[in-house]
């Protein structure tokens, strides 16, 4: 066996059996695919597993990508899936009665929104650690912060977008689903270039606040860059779930926003 052999089965194996380990990173060894945009620049991708979720979780997601036609080589394409401690990126249950008071329209103010994404900051103390990693893994692997992209589903994905907002140069994209939008009325963000997300109206979680602080987002970016940066996926019903057509769209989403060919 010749050590190219070798070394992608070594990761294959590493990619399919992830263990317990609390931070993993992986690399795909498929075949290479046409440079993105015709340039050679590398990419990364950070997904985000929910409440009781895992990095094992997250194989879905890839898998999706991969019926789109997206297969990335390792010197195009970093992927990093950390794993939250204990399965949970924060305390739901702290939350809840923040929740169930924003959950009633006329509690819906731009000051209850600012107190309950603070109160998630405070409570998330994995945050600050995965900034830390997400810029040790960019400089590790040469990627341009436009090149950056995140994925995250349920608390996974309030983190991804706290984690996109808050770089200091604007990102590739941030795509999540089951979760709010997580901007703070009055804090400066830096706008990823394009945004997905998909949500349930009958989610029992954040389905009676997302698109009120939807409207909030689209009043501080503007209505036109929102309809130009912004698609959304919206069901009527479905729970906090997250549907195959919005596994398939990501996918797609990911086909667009790097220029892939399949």
């Amino acid at each position: 066996m010749n050590k190219s052999i070798f070394l992608k089965l070594f990761f294959f194996m590493l990619f399919h059996g992830l263990g317990g380990s609390t931070q993993t990173y992986y690399e795909f060894f498929d075949p290479p695919f046409s440079h993105i945009n015709r340039s050679p620049e590398k990419v990364g991708i950070e997904f985000l597993h929910g409440l009781g979720g895992s990095a094992q979780s997250c194989n879905e997601w890839i898998d999706f990508a991969r019926e789109e036609g997206i297969r990335p080589s390792s010197s195009q394409c970093a992927v990093y899936i950390p794993e939250a401690k204990n399965r949970s990126w924060f305390d739901v249950n702290a939350l809840l009665p923040d929740l169930m008071h924003i959950s009633h329209s006329e509690n819906q103010t731009p000051a209850n929104i600012k107190a309950l994404l603070e109160k998630i900051k405070a409570i998330a103390p994995q945050l600050q650690s995965l900034k830390a990693e997400i810029q040790e893994f960019i400089e590790r692997e040469g990627i341009a912060m436009k090149n950056l992209h995140f994925v995250g589903y349920s608390q996974g994905g309030i983190l991804a977008q706290m984690l996109a907002y808050s770089l200091p140069d604007s990102c590739g994209s941030v795509c999540f689903a089951g979760c709010p939008w997580v901007w703070t009325p009055g804090e400066e963000i830096k706008i990823p270039r394009s945004i997905l997300m998909a949500i349930n109206n009958d989610d029992p979680i954040f389905g009676n606040i997302y698109h009120f602080s939807r409207d909030l987002f689209k009043q501080k970016v503007g209505v036109a860059k929102f309809n130009t940066a912004v698609k959304e996926v919206i069901k009527e019903v479905g729970g906090h779930d997250i549907s195959t057509e919005a596994k398939t769209l990501c996918a797609k989403h990911f086909k667009e926003v790097l220029g892939l060919l399949s």
